[in-house]
């Protein structure tokens, strides 16, 4: 009997050893890299990414002049790890997990529970937040990314913007333990750069990258995403230079964008869309017109066609800057026009759809237009 028990527990023992045995064999999901601690110290960093390696400083491949867990291209005639399985024992060591806060495109039929939608792409599809649990950080990935509230140039107004960002971890100990948030910070700086870059461009220009799909002017932002710059102290020449704070890139979290390509936009609210719709329209006339005055001067003919492309441009402009009021008939037509000195255009948030209003309105109203005397000086123009 007290053999038949001995048995029993060597074949328990051994089981269990065996099943301890099998789980701490570790091998990250392909693309990706894992962070080890011992102990609830950082230990290590695995990685299962095809063609690259981790400059691990306990192995003899180590390369002092690149920083340390950076993964590595691998050279020509190296072969990397014959096989990406990892001993390491379950009771010494564990992998490190992180909350994990990401985007992607969807099937509307398809959402979860816990899914936020974003963006509708269209009656099928749309963007979703979600937010999970990961062990492993890919090296390599895209998101559908929605920069929501951005200013632009030409107009009192703001709009969403809808990218694709390709995002690279070349360091995992730094994306873990440099910030609370990898994803969080970096779409920080992405949205931040974003800004700066639609309050440069006018609305034909947005939308020319959005046919295009791409802008050269990405890759300079790009850069400012990515790279830290050092603080340069004070001068002390006369008068003395300005000192200029250190910038933080996503390098110091392990981090980098490696490409942006712009899908498309959308007025952010219902003044914005007014404003968009008629700036556009407005944008348009300005090219025809351009065209028509080169056309002109080359055939010296038709050159009476441009006067009333002239005043509707001139108007808009005036109006969407808050110098003159526009009132309308019961029928659309124009009942008078009120410059507004240049101490009360200040253009606010109450006045905006007002604004907007009345840009729509002249954008429908058909014919020559007629103009008071006061606003034809202002605009420059004759009778």
């Amino acid at each position: 009997m007290n053999v038949i028990i001995v048995k029993i527990i060597c074949l328990l023992v051994s089981a269990l050893a065996t099943f301890c045995l099998f789980i701490s064999i570790r091998r990250p999901p392909r693309g990706s890299m894992q962070v080890i601690s011992l102990r609830g110290t950082f230990y290590m960093v695995i990685s299962n990414i095809p063609g690259y390696r981790i400059n691990n400083p306990r192995t003899v491949s180590y390369d002092p002049t690149i920083p340390a867990w950076d993964k590595v291209p691998l050279k020509k005639g190296e072969t990397g790890r014959w096989i990406n399985l990892f001993f390491l024992p379950i009771w010494f060591f564990q992998i490190e997990t992180y909350e994990f806060t990401y985007t992607k495109v969807k099937n509307v039929s398809n959402l979860k529970e816990d899914d936020k939608k974003i963006w509708d792409i269209d009656t099928t599809e749309c963007i979703i937040e979600r937010t999970n649990m990961s062990d492993h950080f890919m090296h390599r990935e895209e998101y559908a990314t929605v920069t929501k509230n951005l200013d632009l140039r030409d107009l009192k107004g703001k709009l969403h913007m809808y990218t694709n960002v390709a995002m690279e971890i070349f360091n995992a100990k730094d994306a873990l333990y440099e910030t609370k948030s990898y994803m969080r910070t970096t779409r920080s700086s992405f949205d931040g750069q974003m800004g700066t870059l639609v309050r440069s461009k006018s609305l034909t220009q947005v939308n020319k990258i959005k046919s295009e799909g791409v802008d050269s002017a990405f890759e300079s932002y790009m850069e400012l995403i990515n790279k830290s710059i050092p603080a340069v102290p004070a001068g002390t020449g006369t008068p003395p230079t300005p000192a200029i704070a250190e910038h933080i890139g996503l390098d110091k979290f392990g981090t980098k964008i490696s490409k942006i390509t712009f899908i498309d936009w959308k007025p952010a609210d219902e003044a914005t869309e007014l404003l968009a719709a008629t700036y556009l329209k407005v944008d348009k006339a300005k090219q025809d017109k351009k065209i028509k005055i080169t056309e002109a001067e080359a055939t010296a003919a038709e050159t009476n066609l441009t006067g009333d492309a002239t005043n509707r441009i001139e108007m808009e402009k005036l109006i969407r800057t808050g110098k003159l009021k526009v009132e309308f008939n019961a029928d659309g037509s124009i009942k008078n026009t009120t410059l507004i000195p240049d101490a009360n255009t200040k253009i606010t948030a109450e006045n905006q759809k007002a604004i907007a209003e009345q840009l729509a309105k002249l954008a429908k109203v058909k014919g020559t237009l007629v103009l008071g005397d006061g606003v034809l000086n202002t605009l420059n123009l004759k009778k």
